[in-house]
């Protein structure tokens, strides 16, 4: 009889987790109130923008220390857009402005605010990557220099204080509308939740195929892919593009939830953690990326509450102890795992 290979033998373990994570979901409203349920509401984003990451770093092995960049752009343009939807904002009149401003205008629409915001990082990541990706910049240097753009959007947010709020960000951004109903927070919930369900089935249904298969042997041995045949660029642009539209998605959905942006949200810490999230959960599986980005998140809401400002250090303590001890992952662990193996070699020994 044929051996299934390791990556065919994971996937019932795989699904097994995906749905005890959908149930979790599912089911988490039912269980506690409605502080917790929108504090939940924030973190589903966040899981799409672990997404987004785990399928820059995990699949195609391209570390962007700036990933923040278009989820952040995606956040602002999505406040900015309800926020003069609605009139003039009210850091803007504080600098004498009476009207919306020209650029802002085609905000004023709301569902082309929220097109805007996903297109407008979609096309700066294209012109970044077919700069940054041709394979002439390879490894840390591309971290670095993604880890530049990320300081540059977050001094650029800063200094125009005239249109994105400064350091004080963007306020009163109400929660997602539905034919002219404002969702109550349970509806913001399961809305948000359904959209990250949607997005994950996309993502897992295009990294099954074979463009996904390139994409990681893209990982393995870029060079050895570019000499069959295949176009790396284009494959590390349209990943690029693909991961930042998703993250401009959840900078959106992350805004609307929250009711309001700052500039940290362009920043190269919210870059770092998604790193870290992937990295606790297991890169390059999707699932991975999920379970780290709850666990970690869950964890900081509570222990913030009790260690306040030290939680940093734990998750520097955190990430040491999954790169020395489970470098896999805690879910790329489990995928992996084979109860069985050192029983079997310690009977043949």
């Amino acid at each position: 009889m044929k051996k299934l290979s390791p990556r065919l033998k994971n996937i019932p373990r795989r699904a097994t987790m995906n749905a005890l994570l959908l149930v979790f979901i599912l089911i988490y409203p039912l269980t506690t109130g409605l502080y917790q349920i929108d504090t939940m509401a924030k973190v589903i984003p966040l899981m799409i923008f672990a997404l987004s990451a785990d399928l820059l770093w995990g699949y195609t092995g391209i570390m962007s220390l700036g990933q923040a960049v278009p989820f952040g752009i995606g956040a602002y343009i999505a406040a900015i857009s309800n926020n003069v939807s609605a009139g003039i904002p009210s850091y803007m009149r504080t600098y004498g402005i009476t009207e919306v401003p020209a650029v802002f205008r085609p905000l004023t629409n709301p569902y082309l605010g929220t097109a805007f915001a996903i297109l407008i990082p979609c096309l700066l990541s294209f012109m970044i990557g077919r700069l940054l990706l041709t394979g002439k910049v390879r490894g840390v240097f591309v971290s670095l220099i993604t880890m530049a753009l990320s300081n540059v959007l977050m001094l650029a947010v800063n200094n125009a204080q005239r249109f994105t709020g400064g350091s004080n960000g963007v306020n009163n951004v109400s929660r997602p509308s539905l034919f002219g109903h404002i969702l109550s927070i349970t509806e913001n919930y399961y809305f948000v939740a359904l959209i990250a369900a949607l997005l994950f089935a996309v993502c897992a249904a295009l990294t099954s195929t074979k463009f996904g298969k390139v994409l990681g042997a893209i990982r393995v041995n870029e060079n050895r892919v570019a000499f069959i045949g295949y176009n790396v660029t284009s494959y590390k642009v349209f990943v690029y593009v693909f991961s930042s539209a998703l993250a401009a998605i959840a900078g959106i959905l992350y805004a609307r939830t929250c009711g309001m942006v700052s500039p940290s949200l362009t920043g190269l810490r919210l870059s770092i953690l998604v790193i870290i999230w992937i990295a606790v959960g297991g890169r390059g599986n999707l699932t991975g990326a999920l379970f780290g980005c709850l666990l970690l998140n869950g964890m900081e809401r509570i222990m913030a509450g009790i260690i306040g400002d030290a939680w940093e250090f734990v998750i520097g303590i955190i990430l040491l102890l999954i790169v020395f001890c489970v470098p896999d992952g805690l879910i790329g662990t489990l995928l992996t795992a084979r109860p069985g193996l050192k029983k079997k070699e310690a009977a043949n020994g």
